[in-house]
């Protein structure tokens, strides 16, 4: 029978379990134990009772942590365990011994099954874009990491892109820091910001090779959410530099002005876009192509869809 344990204790578990989840990290132990102050006590207790565990200079959570946290992700972690042990075991089958390498476990894990590719992508597409349908052999995409994109001194490196017989969806991917500005020194190369360079770029190269373009953005929360960081701001403050998570509104600011406009115009985005000679609707189709994901809308639909139940 497990120990009661306090709404505070809890927190802190949750706290652990978030960070190994989000970020494949141990949450250290100094910095956790002086973010706590006199309620360092609870760690002790809670690596005590098995709920963490300290490893090296980090705290890291047991399998018993996870009854503290919420059902979602419960499952997710008993379909990982399970995916595992369902590898173990067919390993044992096939070859008859009984150790294995944690390489060869990874890849038998890694066995998957095209269906629940397609299925993840499938509802990653509805959750970015509703009911706007997939291009045609979207679920069979070539996927690219740091794919870079562009010609001359006007390229960019996409975090994530899908590729197919005619389309290109570029990824820009953010999580704790905010977007990249533009910067008016020549020297610098950097005329437009870091959404207005994935959408001329990634449009120009789609159009070089007839493909229709589209552009997910990939954040820590929805758009609304990060616009009431900075609620009603104005352009000029747009315009400029921020750091920190506090300036993640710039995010959705942007965003939003690229696709929904400004007063009911599409001028901004046409602006942006002036160079590649698109008339009113092509520019109203560019808008309608952006789409937003969170990271938890990719780590959810991904371990479900990916890892076995079986």
């Amino acid at each position: 029978m497990q120990a009661s344990i306090t709404h505070d204790e809890k927190a802190v578990i949750k706290r652990v379990v978030d960070r190994l989840l989000n970020l494949r990290q141990g949450t250290p132990i100094r910095h956790l134990r002086v973010k706590l102050g006199q309620n360092r006590k609870i760690l002790d207790h809670l690596v005590d009772l098995g709920y963490l565990r300290a490893e090296s200079d980090q705290y890291l959570p047991t399998y018993m942590a996870l009854e503290q946290v919420d059902e979602d992700i419960r499952q997710i972690a008993n379909h990982a365990v399970n995916a595992v042990l369902t590898a173990v075991r067919d390993l044992y089958t096939a070859q008859d011994k009984n150790s294995f390498t944690f390489e060869e476990i990874l890849i038998a894990v890694r066995q998957v099954d095209p269906s629940r590719r397609a299925l993840a992508l499938e509802e990653l597409w509805e959750l970015a874009y509703g009911d706007m349908a997939a291009p045609s052999g979207f679920e069979a995409a070539t996927i690219h990491i740091g794919k870079c994109y562009g010609k001359g001194k006007e390229t960019t490196e996409a975090d994530l892109s899908f590729e197919g017989h005619g389309f290109l969806v570029l990824v820009e991917a953010k999580l704790y820091s905010p977007m990249s500005q533009a910067d008016p020194d020549p020297d610098a190369h950097k005329p437009h910001n870091q959404i207005a360079r994935k959408l001329r770029i990634g449009l120009r190269e789609a159009q070089e090779k007839s493909k229709d373009f589209y552009f997910i953005l990939l954040d820590i929360a929805p758009p609304d959410c990060l616009a009431q960081l900075s609620p009603r701001v104005k352009l000029e403050r747009a315009g400029k530099k921020a750091s920190g998570f506090g300036g993640k509104w710039l995010t959705s600011y942007w965003y939003s002005r690229y696709k929904y406009g400004h007063r009911g115009s599409l001028k901004p985005l046409r602006e942006l876009l002036s160079e590649e000679g698109l008339n009113t609707g092509q520019v109203a189709q560019v808008a309608d192509r952006m789409g937003w994901l969170t990271w938890a809308d990719v780590f959810k639909v991904v371990l479900r869809a990916v890892i076995p139940t079986r």
